[in-house]
């Protein structure tokens, strides 16, 4: 049957100077939230290329790319540690991710044709059509762009964390948290 494409494209947030792109194909396909489906396999790659030439439609850039064993990032691979293969059971729910021993994934401009070696057995996926990354790039990670004043009840619940430059991109991150004692609004 025809295979489903969906995933997402982080850009350079965590390899300066080129794209990453996570990307899976299934059987089953996926619900609005990449929540997968019952009974289905699927194949994730975790792969590193050039930046995408179009972030309104991000897709994978011409070219075959490698398994990589050792986890190198380097640009023409897909990773071992975040790349595998999952089934899921009657409920929809992820069964345990099998690593790849090999394999390579070739992108054309109409389509990709994936060979992988999973426990032993060659497995070769071919998909064909249009499909578009989610676009998760940013050069600014905060929406927060100015002062925001907040009205609140008598008793509010502020919690905050300063996590330092934790994704490396220049920037301190901050976690700021405030609720409502009453827990409404």
């Amino acid at each position: 049957g025809k295979l489903d494409a969906w995933g997402y494209y982080y850009g350079e947030m965590y390899t300066p100077g080129y794209g990453n792109y996570y990307f899976y194909l299934s059987d089953k396909g996926f619900d609005e939230y990449g929540g997968c489906y019952p009974n289905g396999n699927y194949y994730r790659f975790d792969i590193y290329a050039p930046l995408a030439e179009n972030p309104d439609h991000v897709q994978i850039p011409v070219g075959t790319y490698t398994f990589d064993p050792e986890d190198t990032y380097a640009i023409g691979t897909f990773s071992s540690y975040y790349s595998g293969y999952f089934t899921t059971d009657a409920e929809g729910w992820q069964n345990e991710m099998i690593p790849y021993e090999e394999g390579t994934l070739t992108v054309t401009e109409d389509g990709m044709v994936a060979e992988l070696v999973i426990q032993g057995e060659t497995v070769r996926l071919e998909y064909s059509g249009d499909y578009a990354l989610i676009n998760e790039a940013s050069d600014n990670l905060s929406t927060l762009t100015g002062d925001l004043e907040i009205s609140f009840g008598e008793d509010c619940l502020a919690i905050y964390a300063n996590y330092e430059d934790y994704y490396d991109c220049g920037y301190s991150n901050w976690y700021i948290q405030m609720i409502n004692s009453d827990g409404v609004g």
